[in-house]
């Protein structure tokens, strides 16, 4: 429990109550555990009032102070759009 004491005497910043309660064994919804896991990462302080620059984590896209604007989103060709509406009416059958 040598953590859940780190944690208890970091900053009281976004993410921190979100993982004293993932410690505890509760459970977390996505969104509080993306809290939990940056405030960890960045030293129990300033999650969510900058930006880290950690582009290599898979999280990064999801850090609402990243800079950069809105996160990327995957566009489809039609092609592409309709092979996967043919696999799922597959799959449904």
């Amino acid at each position: 429990m040598a953590i859940l004491v780190e944690v208890e005497q970091g900053g009281h910043f976004k993410g921190r109550m979100e993982l004293i309660k993932h410690i505890k064994g509760g459970k977390l919804s996505p969104s509080q555990a993306i809290a939990a896991f940056c405030y960890e990462c960045c030293g129990f302080h300033d999650q969510g009032r900058f930006d880290c620059k950690v582009e290599s984590c898979p999280l990064y896209p999801l850090n609402p102070a990243r800079t950069g604007g809105t996160v990327k989103r995957k566009t489809l060709s039609e092609e592409h759009r309709k092979k996967l509406s043919e696999n799922l009416k597959k799959r449904k059958a």
